[in-house]
């Protein structure tokens, strides 16, 4: 099959999601159209804002309470802490770079409890699986799989597409093994547009609330974007 630009997989995005059933009923498909993804550093500029505090996550695309298409930028050492994804499914295609993903299972007989994305999962966390996946691998999570963490554990700035379906707009985040909390998910940028620190997208599309970095990242002294950017630009966004 020949590759997709952005465009084109929004669109066969669109046509083929209706609603959030279609994407768990034709998760291969979807993983799919991900894969058949061509990285094309233009199209990617503008949604690659990065920060030395922690990864960011920059909305590319919305489809009403359907999906949304996030990329996520991270530079080096910076990583997520572990959570879940209540109601929605994720899959995450590596643009550039490298990702490890840190897979965990939860032992409560009341573990399942959540997995409707209703409650907050119980239990103490145990890892079950590391994996790293490199540029154009796509893999599939959602609560009844496990909840992770990702981390960009390579020497250069990564980036990751990420497809919710239905959008998310919060997750339960662990501290520990033990100790967990139900967090807001944050936007860094809509659509090329770098959002002030305080906010966050609900899945209204208003805009409000407070900023909640779901991140454990170092700070790097010299960040990078997906492609070079005129440093006047780049003094306007910051």
């Amino acid at each position: 099959m020949s590759g997709l630009t952005l465009a084109e997989l929004i669109k066969a995005l669109d046509e083929h999601m209706q609603s959030p059933d279609d994407g768990y009923d034709n998760s291969a498909q979807v993983k799919s159209l991900m894969e058949r993804l061509e990285y094309n550093p233009q199209e990617w500029a503008k949604y690659a804002y990065v920060s030395s505090e922690h990864y960011t996550r920059n909305l590319v695309h919305s489809k009403d309470f359907t999906f949304d298409l996030i990329l996520l930028c991270w530079l080096p050492g910076q990583k997520t802490a572990i959570h879940d994804h209540r109601s929605s499914g994720c899959w995450m295609r590596v643009i550039q770079g490298e990702l490890k993903e840190s897979r965990y299972e939860i032992e409560s007989e009341n573990a399942a409890a959540g997995n409707d994305g209703l409650g907050l999962l119980d239990g103490t966390l145990h890892l079950k699986s590391q994996q790293s996946y490199t540029e154009k691998q796509v893999f599939y999570i959602n609560n009844s799989i496990g909840v992770h963490s990702v981390a960009n554990t390579g020497s250069i700035p990564a980036y990751s597409l990420h497809l919710y379906s239905p959008p998310i707009t919060e997750c339960q985040v662990w501290s520990n093994e033990f100790s967990s909390s139900l967090f807001k998910v944050s936007m860094h940028s809509i659509y090329g547009m770098k959002l002030p620190q305080h906010f966050f997208k609900p899945a209204t599309g208003r805009m409000g609330g407070k900023y909640w970095p779901l991140a454990a990242a170092p700070n790097p002294s010299s960040p990078r974007k997906l492609v070079q950017a005129d440093e006047n630009d780049e003094a306007k966004n910051n």
